[in-house]
């Protein structure tokens, strides 16, 4: 059950046609995915497994309500496959990391979208499987993307976004082993870009013949801010599960700790002992506190000032492209537990 402060999160924009009381969760559940990539969806159950396919169906869901405006009509389906596939990339070496702990394997698999020759699988402690499945993940990807016809163009802004996202699981990983470093500024500084927004945007860029170069800068300034309205829902509906992994860096997590809701060293219980003795009481601690509050009044903070930054950008609806967002915050909180 979702938290009362949660349940009363009420959205102010609709961006989709869907009946009031509609339930998100089988929404999601019928959507279809690309016939393209079922083969490396299907390799991923066999040689992964770690996530839901829910997953990526709310990923396909959701991503045409974000793309921005001015993607060519006939390259939109090919772009929407490019993310989902970097999506399943990005998705499965966080998880080698956050969930198995598996240092050896999450170094090489990073190496692959920069520079394929230096990955290795059969380096010692290496996962190769997981390895060459990722190589065939991102050769699909990289395929996609260079048939964009801006990819040249923006293909050095694409790979500083993914260094970003490489830098933001490298950072999770850090605090992981020195919580002491953790904090709401650096939270904000790289962990928000997990979330691959602005790379999905930069995406976007390349397949958009009728984009203005000389609005990236004010583009970005408001991509930035959704990608932050992206990570506190993000945050808001997985800091509980993440908990009972013994993971405690997320925003909701560290805020308490920063306002003195829960201590070091409870954090430092759950991490070394994740049960329901050390996480339960956290949890409630949480809950009982106004975190979620706080991230709620947070998001339409960001929420507004990404909308009075949209005016100065004529070849993208961007106002359109924030609307979605609002939504996407109740996609969040109906998937609860899903994500």
């Amino acid at each position: 059950m979702l938290p009362s402060v949660i349940v009363t999160a009420v959205s102010r924009h609709q961006q989709f046609d869907v009946d009031e009381g509609a339930d998100l969760v089988e929404i999601v559940r019928e959507e279809s995915l690309p016939e393209s990539i079922q083969p490396l969806l299907a390799e991923y159950e066999t040689t992964v497994g770690d996530r839901d396919p829910y997953l990526w169906q709310w990923l396909a869901h959701l991503f045409p309500t974000f793309t921005l405006s001015c993607v060519d009509d006939g390259r939109r389906e090919r772009t929407q496959e490019a993310k989902l596939l970097a999506s399943l990339f990005v998705t499965t070496i966080d998880d080698l990391a956050e969930r198995h702990g598996d240092e050896a394997t999450f170094r090489e698999a990073t190496k692959i979208p920069f520079d394929h020759a230096t990955a290795d699988p059969n380096r010692a402690g290496v996962d190769a499987d997981v390895i060459r499945y990722l190589e065939s993940v991102w050769e699909a990807a990289e395929e996609r993307l260079a048939e964009s016809p801006r990819y040249e163009e923006f293909s050095d802004l694409l790979r500083f976004d993914l260094e970003q996202i490489v830098a933001a699981m490298t950072y999770a990983g850090l605090a992981d082993d020195h919580l002491g470093i953790v904090s709401m500024d650096d939270l904000w500084r790289y962990d928000v870009h997990n979330m691959m927004i602005c790379f999905y945007a930069t995406v976007d860029l390349c397949n958009a013949s009728a984009f203005d170069a000389t609005e990236l800068a004010g583009l970005r300034r408001v991509v930035a801010h959704a990608q932050r309205l992206a990570r506190i829902c993000n945050w808001l509906v997985t800091w509980e599960r993440e908990l009972e992994e013994g993971d405690p860096v997320s925003g909701v997590v560290v805020h308490a700790l920063e306002t003195g809701v829960v201590s070091f060293d409870q954090l430092r219980a759950v991490q070394a002992d994740p049960t329901p003795e050390t996480v339960e009481p956290v949890v409630d601690t949480i809950r009982d506190s106004h975190a979620e509050t706080h991230f709620l009044e947070r998001w339409h903070a960001e929420y507004d000032a990404a909308a009075s930054h949209t005016d100065g950008v004529e070849s993208v609806d961007l106002e359109t492209y924030l609307e979605a967002f609002d939504p996407i915050l109740d996609y969040h909180l109906e998937s609860r537990g899903l994500l």
